[in-house]
């Protein structure tokens, strides 16, 4: 649970250093992102569990309660990573400012590939 919970504040310290510029050290573009990714992970495990019992078309009839019931989920965590990790910049700065240039590339290709995979799994999900 510790990997997963310093995956995150990697990656708000990343996007963060991104967007610095507009968001200054708030990171508010890497909370949304952030809350995006773990919504899309909560929801691509549910439809994975329920497409296990139910075809697609038994499960359109409950895509609109589905998609609010998300944008809930997303607003919570929104709210949750915004108490955790606002202002938060600074310390991981320190933490991660000094990494080399081979390492820092490889978990910059792997922060891309992992806000990639939930939404390729949910439209894999969404077609089959």
């Amino acid at each position: 649970m510790k990997k997963i919970s310093i995956f995150f504040e990697y990656l708000y310290y990343r996007i963060t250093k991104a967007y610095y510029k507009w968001d200054g050290d708030e990171g508010i573009t890497a909370i949304i992102a952030i809350s995006m990714l773990q919504t899309l992970l909560i929801g691509d495990f549910i439809i994975f569990i329920i497409r296990l019992f139910l075809d697609r078309g038994e499960t359109l009839e409950y895509a609109k309660i589905a998609s609010g019931i998300g944008a809930g989920v997303f607003l919570i965590l929104g709210f949750v990573n915004f108490l955790k990790y606002r202002k938060k910049f600074d310390e991981y700065q320190l933490k991660w400012g000094n990494e080399n240039k081979i390492k820092k590339r490889i978990r910059g290709v792997l922060i891309v590939v992992s806000l990639i995979i939930p939404w390729l799994i949910l439209v894999y999900f969404g077609r089959i």
